[in-house]
């Protein structure tokens, strides 16, 4: 691969490509297989797709504001620029001229192709030769065997082409200049991709949801009339994307036809459901990952490692990872089944496929991150590129500045994070990367440039778990922490925020509690103690919370695991401050202690039996058979 990288690639690109041809037809249940004949149908339906326009009923399109758009002056030294910077490797169009012979010859070429666009665009005419496409017809989705799944790819002359690039940008600077185009608009313009379309419209789909709004049809079907557009009624569908269980179902119309309702559709690449969660598009990702792994490890299987990893980062982690800034999934069954496939991979590549052995070592060995870490850091530096202007899309009612100070971790370029009710919008890109962006360090968001900002990344991520053992302030927290009766999750909560370096779970705060040796289990409360304490929120207020309320109110001495013939039982678990365990039965009917008891162990069911029979022969009068 290193002598002959091109060969390589070449290779590859034959492995993974399907029949480039167009498939055999069928039409009226004739089979067409002929090619001249499929190209007949192909133009055909190509040419059908096109309006032929009423000039005679064209709409006004009202007054414009907008200062009209200069004349194209075209620079010798532009063209010879253009053209030096083609592709040599490139294909010719209709008049035969490479892209090499051109970049070569920019110099002489150039004063004469000059003059050629400068009439060109004078005259509003092209050169007959220029208007000449070598059309290509390229599968997009559905049956193969419907023309009308095939889109036509025009190859015309690189001189041609060349002017189109003159033209396009001089037409963008006085849209973007004179702000024409509506922020909507993200194909085809600078700065703004697919993944940004696909951030704002899962945010604003999320958003709407979260606030119960509703969306009615735009009156599309006026708008094609009016503007002589047609839409492909046959293509459209509908998706009722909301959280709730139970649905009424209606039917919509659209150019005479009922439209069908799906569950789930794509969009730009990316797979949404009508609950706005990821299982299907990560199902659907996954496949094609598993496709082309497959071909890699039957093709390349006794190549040298190196080769293996170039192959997997080249052409399987790319599908994996396209748009994820808009679906990173947050089920742990989602995260698992994407890092399924790079774990297959990592087997692969270290010809390692021992059931026994630990595939987390392989990937370290490899030095590859899990998918989800890679996938935190394309949103971080998604947010790096919003909070640098370095995109252009409008996110001031999103980014909005915070006056938050309190925490040692405080900077200039901390945002607000949008208040979420419901997971799918609290997941969503952006209430999730504000909230870790805000816990950065300082240092890190005043990285210069973005590979600056990528690379330091890498740094933070693997300095995560070190240095924790030796800081003391972080010993003084959890102590304070513990001290003051914080729940373990409460408590993580407050780490995570202010020591954001350190990795953080709830194994590792357990740990770490441990190592430096603190404790909740205060092991000088004698039986005394134990029994006041319940007793006295059991006869007191928590007669009247009901049981969950209880449940919070005594969780410092006793914690609800189980109920018994609906009377609770209580034993002191993870957070009790007692080295004891402590079972009863309250009659949750009547809020009353039934029984109290003290015991060394909660995880054996014969004991709250026995003392459940003790209560019944004492107070209930029943007799010891």
């Amino acid at each position: 691969m290193q002598e002959n990288p091109k060969a390589f690639w070449s290779y590859i690109k034959r492995l993974r490509q399907d029949n480039p041809g167009v498939e055999d037809f069928k039409m009226d249940n004739e089979l067409i297989s002929d090619a001249g004949l499929k190209s007949e149908v192909l133009s055909k339906q190509f040419a059908s797709v096109f309006t032929t326009e009423n000039v005679e009923n064209i709409p006004t399109p009202g007054s414009n504001f907008t200062p009209a758009i200069g004349n194209i002056v075209i620079t010798v030294k532009g063209v010879e620029k253009q053209l030096a910077s083609l592709d040599a490797k490139k294909a010719s169009g209709p008049d035969g001229i490479p892209p090499w012979f051109l970049k070569e010859n920019a110099s002489q070429i150039a004063p004469i192709l000059t003059d050629i666009y400068q009439e060109s665009v004078s005259s509003g005419s092209l050169p007959g030769k220029w208007k000449e496409a070598n059309v290509c017809a390229v599968f997009k989705k559905g049956k193969k065997c419907d023309p009308g799944n095939y889109r036509p790819i025009s190859l015309t002359c690189i001189a041609s082409k060349v002017l189109e690039h003159i033209v396009h940008s001089h037409l963008m600077k006085h849209l973007e200049r004179h702000s024409i185009l509506i922020d909507n608009q993200h194909g085809f313009r600078a700065k703004r991709s697919t993944e940004t379309q696909l951030i704002c419209t899962t945010h604003d789909i999320t958003n709407a949801i979260q606030q119960n709004k509703q969306a009615d049809l735009c009156k599309l079907e006026e708008w094609q009339d009016r503007w002589q557009m047609e839409f492909n009624s046959t293509k459209c569908k509908v998706m009722c994307i909301t959280t709730k269980k139970n649905i009424i179902k209606k039917q919509y119309m659209f150019c005479g036809q009922i439209l069908e309702e799906v569950e789930n559709h794509p969009y730009l690449g990316v797979m949404f459901d009508n609950k706005m969660k990821w299982s299907s598009h990560i199902s659907n990702t996954t496949r094609k990952a598993n496709v082309i792994l497959h071909v890699i490890k039957r093709n390349l299987w006794n190549c040298p490692r190196d080769v293996k990893e170039v192959a997997y980062k080249s052409l399987v982690r790319p599908t994996l990872e396209y748009a994820s800034t808009a679906w990173d999934p947050y089920y742990k069954k989602d995260v698992a089944a994407v890092e399924r496939v790079q774990r297959s991979a990592a087997r692969f590549c270290l010809k390692n496929y021992d059931r026994t052995a630990s595939v987390s070592a392989m990937t370290k060995e490899l030095d590859w991150d899990t998918l989800e870490t890679r996938r935190k850091r394309t949103r971080l530096c998604m947010m790096y590129k919003l909070s640098r202007g370095l995109l252009n899309l409008n996110a001031e009612n999103v980014l909005v500045p915070s006056q938050e100070t309190r925490t040692r971790n405080s900077h200039t370029f901390k945002y607000r994070v949008p208040r979420a009710t419901k997971d799918i919008f609290k997941y969503s890109f952006y209430p999730r990367t504000l909230t870790e962006w805000n816990s950065l360090p300082k240092e890190l968001l005043l990285s210069e440039t973005l590979d600056t900002f990528k690379s330091s990344q890498g740094t933070v991520n693997k300095m995560a778990d070190q240095g924790w053992q030796e800081d003391v302030e972080l010993k003084n927290d959890l102590q304070k922490y513990v001290e003051s009766n914080l729940q373990r999750k409460e408590i993580l909560d407050f780490v995570k925020e202010k020591y954001p370096l350190y990795a953080w779970s709830l194994l590792t705060l357990c740990r770490r509690l441990k190592h430096f040796g603190i404790s909740y289990i205060d092991y000088n409360t004698n039986l005394d103690h134990v029994e006041e304490a319940v007793r006295e929120e059991m006869d007191g207020p928590g007669r009247l919370l009901g049981y969950r309320a209880l449940h919070k109110k005594v969780w410092e001495g006793s914690d609800y695991t189980m109920s018994l013939d609906g009377h609770d039982k209580m034993c002191g678990y993870q957070n009790s401050t007692f080295d004891l365990c402590i079972y009863g039965g309250q009659d949750t009917y009547r809020g009353k202690i039934m029984f109290l008891r003290i015991w060394t162990t909660n995880s054996d069911p014969r004991i709250i039996g026995r003392f459940y029979l003790e209560y019944l022969l004492t107070s209930k009068g029943y007799k010891d058979n």
